[in-house]
Formats: structure tokens, sequence, C-alpha cells
């Protein structure tokens, strides 16, 4: 699983999802920032690892592609 950060229709607007698989399993509404979509994200990942796996914070790795932001965490 990974999150996916890409610019929408709109060149002023920034979102997010999750996908598994090649497939979106989650995604957020729309941010002005690349910076507040990313915050966001990241964000929900660390809330979800907290409550069901007691982990303080995961690692995040950034792989910026073509036409979106790729992140990882371990």
């Amino acid at each position: 699983m990974h999150i996916e950060v890409f610019r929408g229709s709109n060149p002023k607007v920034w979102y997010w999802h999750f996908k598994n698989k090649g497939r979106i399993t989650a995604s957020n509404e729309a941010f002005s920032n690349k910076s507040n979509a990313i915050r966001a994200a990241k964000g929900v990942v660390k809330a979800v690892m907290k409550e069901d796996c007691y982990v303080c914070t995961p690692w995040f790795v950034s792989t910026e592609k073509p036409d979106c932001l790729e992140i990882r965490w371990d």
C-alpha cells in the first residue's frame, strides 16, 4: 500500500489517495497546495498506525514520478 499525491484537472488543486495492488482504497478532499496534501495523508497513516499497531512513528520514503509523488512507509 502507498500514498499518491497528484494534481487534479485544475492545476492549483492537489489530491491524495491510498493505492493497494493498483486499486484506490481511500481518497480525500482537495488541497490548495502539495505540502498540505502530503501532511494530511501522512497524518492519516500516523493515526492509524498509532491506534492499530501501537507504533510511534512510521518511516516515510518519497519517490517523485512524472505525474505524482509516491509515498511508502515502514
